[in-house]
């Protein structure tokens, strides 16, 4: 049997990550759904089913798995899996049990199927990206919107963090509990340092660098070359490969080579790649009522059930010096916010009614050419297929920005 991980209609309730990458891609505690569900199966994937906005990413991601095509003469041989199932042990049964023709699906879902020819494929991959009308036979546990991965995150987290209990002994280091911890190679201590492993483990990767007295605690997971500022506090976070990270980060995620340099909170928030979160940024994600957070989707006002919430930050995000960002905002691509963030921003936008003024539409030329400058920072080559999906994503959304007063100009500040 082989294995195809497919996405659906839902990518548009993960937007504006979803925008830059396959709903697959996305954060299960520590690796991607799709890791966690081929890990699950314990079946490597070899083909892949996503939207063409974000098909020469998957590409460039999965170098080894077929994106979009699969081998029609063989089709009976497939397992078809949506990313977004978190599988018990009984819905791992009922997923390797199907048979070609058969499906385990909810009212609105297809969970997992295998077709019985290509006709009965082509029928359901023309229908995966519309909202679907099923009879049910199943109910598994999905993701269904961004914020349940922040709600399940803590318990993700202590699933796929993989350490080993190590008796580590470094000058300076106080390590406390023992649920685990990792130290790759060459990663540097700088004075005081506390890691906590009570609640949960701690991975810390390759190169990365703690300055004096910085505060870890588990579940935590720290990518490779990443430098973790003096006197930062993280607890239940995931931070990606080479980034900077300062000030305080609790049950957040931050993706690969993003900055949160300096001093501010980032709680229960999940910030894309090639973000810079100016000094004093700060998020909400605890209402003064302690009441449960509500946040607008599609243009309709959503219940998350959540008390706690912050900010989802798309990738090349830009947050100024002491901005305010409310619990449950989502700031889309490439978008800058400055001053009081009270509510959703659109894609390339310059957020300026939080200090009073207009807000503007930010000019494609001037994203791309920031990403580049951000990538020569980094001594890394700038992608293509990343400035494509920034190009494609500015045409895509340009009627969302007219919807939200959001036109072209000049900064005019009052």
């Amino acid at each position: 049997m082989k294995l195809c991980i497919f996405e659906d209609y839902r990518y548009r309730y993960f937007i504006p990550l979803t925008y830059t990458r396959p709903v697959f891609q996305l954060r299960y505690g520590s690796v991607t759904m799709l890791q966690y569900i081929a890990k699950a199966l314990e079946m490597k994937p070899e083909v892949v089913i996503c939207r063409e906005l974000v098909a020469k990413k998957a590409s460039w991601l999965y170098p080894e798995v077929q994106v979009n095509r699969v081998n029609l003469n063989d089709v009976r041989e497939f397992l078809f899996v949506n990313c977004r199932v978190i599988p018990s042990k009984r819905d791992l049964d009922q997923i390797l049990d199907l048979k070609p023709g058969e499906f385990l699906q909810a009212e609105d879902t297809i969970y997992a199927f295998r077709p019985k020819d290509k006709e009965e494929l082509d029928r359901v991959r023309k229908s995966l990206f519309k909202p679907l009308e099923c009879e049910p036979n199943t109910n598994m546990r999905e993701i269904k919107y961004y914020w349940d991965l922040i709600a399940v995150f803590e318990s993700a987290l202590k699933e796929t963090v993989e350490c080993k209990k190590l008796n580590f002994k470094e000058v300076g280091v106080t390590v406390e509990g023992n649920s685990g911890l990792h130290v790759g190679k060459d990663a540097k201590f700088y004075g005081r340092i506390f890691i906590d492993c009570t609640k949960g483990p701690v991975f810390i990767g390759r190169n990365v660098k703690l300055g004096h007295g910085t505060t870890i605690e588990g579940p935590a997971y720290i990518g490779n070359d990443t430098y973790v500022m003096p006197s930062s506090r993280l607890s239940t976070c995931y931070i990606g490969n080479v980034c900077r990270v300062g000030g305080e980060v609790e049950c957040s995620i931050i993706e690969a080579y993003t900055n949160k340099y300096h001093y501010g909170f980032l709680g229960h928030s999940y910030v894309g790649s090639w973000v810079n979160i100016g000094a004093g940024t700060t998020t909400s994600d605890l209402k003064n009522t302690y009441g449960t957070i509500r946040v607008y989707l599609d243009s309709k006002r959503v219940e998350t059930g959540l008390i706690k919430l912050g900010a989802y930050i798309g990738d090349h995000c830009k947050t100024s010096i002491g901005c305010l960002i409310y619990s449950g905002v989502s700031i889309g691509t490439a978008s800058h916010v400055h001053g009081i963030v009270t509510r959703n921003v659109p894609p390339f936008t310059i957020f300026l009614e939080g200090i009073g003024a207009k807000n503007i539409e930010l000019n494609l030329e001037s994203a791309v050419l920031t990403y580049r400058r951000m990538c020569k920072r980094r001594d890394v080559e700038p992608s293509t297929i990343e400035e494509e999906i920034l190009r494609n994503i500015f045409e895509v959304t340009s009627t969302e920005r007219r919807k939200m007063g959001v036109m072209e100009g000049k900064i005019t500040l009052p």
